[in-house]
């Protein structure tokens, strides 16, 4: 006997109701890189809010990242809409590479806290960026494709330019790189933006005793510490016009002289770049 025509209004009701819950289940943050390997790949559901932080007891998702604030940012659905909402932290939350303090979600955005990378979209299974490789996750194709190129580059001696917006992650495929690269030496980021400007020669080619007011003992430089391994030079494009001069010198000859020595030194170290801007 057909269902009278209030119980067929009923049902498809229910049925929107259950597909509109099943929708908002289905979101999750997935972890696409972390300083702890064993969360790669972890996929946490979004609920109608989740607080990130570094400290228990204080926020819903505890997240062990010396980079997070106790307290970090919070993740918050109304209907089937998420927002993100900084919480005053002290390194800032970044959604695809902008700072942000409060920013709607979508299926895709790459969220950034501390040392921490997410991707908003629904459950669903995610894969290594190499299988068998927990290193990096992924589920993009776009994503997938870079992680591809850095591999191929990876055991070559080539410098590599890494192009993208401050908060996306240009450190963690430098460090991909690196430990695909079989260097002994070891891996050394800089972000040249903190250098000062009138130190920026010494600190990355060193100097002699008594070069210049203060230098009261030889020291190496950024370059020698790096040798047989590999030197991350984060916004590149900050240092002064005429030492990215003497750095181009340096990727073309491999040796630099040191602030106050008249001896070339050879340099093997095999240096990374990256920049939130194109490089002319």
């Amino acid at each position: 006997m057909p269902a009278p025509p209030g119980d067929r209004t009923l049902s498809r009701g229910s049925s929107r109701r259950s597909s509109a819950r099943a929708a908002q289940a289905a979101w999750a943050l997935t972890v696409l890189h972390s300083p702890r390997r064993e969360w790669l790949g972890r996929s946490v559901p979004l609920g109608r809010q989740l607080r990130l932080g570094r400290v228990g007891g204080e926020v819903d998702l505890q997240i062990d990242d010396p980079k997070l604030s106790r307290v970090h940012a919070s993740v918050s659905r109304a209907g089937l809409v998420f927002e993100i909402r900084d919480l005053g932290s002290r390194n800032g939350t970044f959604i695809n590479g902008e700072r942000v303090e409060r920013h709607s979600l979508t299926v895709g955005d790459v969220v950034r806290v501390g040392d921490t990378l997410f991707e908003i979209g629904p459950e669903g299974p995610r894969q290594a960026a190499e299988p068998g490789d927990p290193s990096l996750v992924a589920r993009s194709s776009s994503l997938i494709a870079a992680v591809e190129a850095a591999d191929r580059v990876a055991p070559s001696d080539l410098s590599v330019l890494l192009l993208g917006e401050t908060g996306t992650g240009k450190e963690v495929f430098a460090r991909r790189v690196h430990e695909r690269s079989g260097r002994r030496g070891a891996f050394l980021a800089i972000n040249c933006a903190s250098l000062p400007r009138e130190l920026v020669e010494s600190t990355l080619f060193g100097h002699k005793k008594g070069a210049f007011t203060g230098a009261t003992s030889d020291s190496d430089g950024f370059f020698a510490q790096a040798q047989d391994g590999t030197l991350f030079l984060d916004e590149v494009g900050e240092l002064p016009a005429h030492q990215q001069a003497k750095l181009l010198r340096v990727l073309e000859n491999h040796e630099y002289l040191p602030v106050g020595s008249t001896r070339v030194v050879q340099s093997n170290a095999r240096i990374i770049a990256a920049s939130n801007a194109d490089l002319d």
